[in-house]
């Protein structure tokens, strides 16, 4: 299972991104924000593993990338469903 991490702009996305590769977590992506969880037009976010996410909490708050959201994705037919954790 996989999350998505949302911050507050699609640079500090690939801040996150970049901070996460250097560190070896290589199982990351950034990805545009899915429609139903862009609270603002367009956007990017973070797309891990979700075991990565203590990590990526601890990493953005090291780096001063504010998480806003964490979502849980589920695969329902051919939909996704989102689930917040955070």
């Amino acid at each position: 299972m996989y999350c998505l991490v949302m911050v507050d702009s699609g640079n500090y996305a690939f801040k996150l991104y970049n901070v996460l590769k250097s560190k070896g977590y290589h199982d990351v992506e950034v990805i545009p924000t899915p429609c139903k969880l862009a609270k603002s037009g367009c956007g990017y976010c973070i797309k891990a593993p979700l075991e990565y996410k203590d990590v990526i909490i601890k990493e953005g708050q090291g780096n001063n990338i504010r998480i806003r959201e964490i979502y849980t994705v589920k695969t329902e037919g051919n939909t996704s469903v989102y689930e917040k954790i955070m």
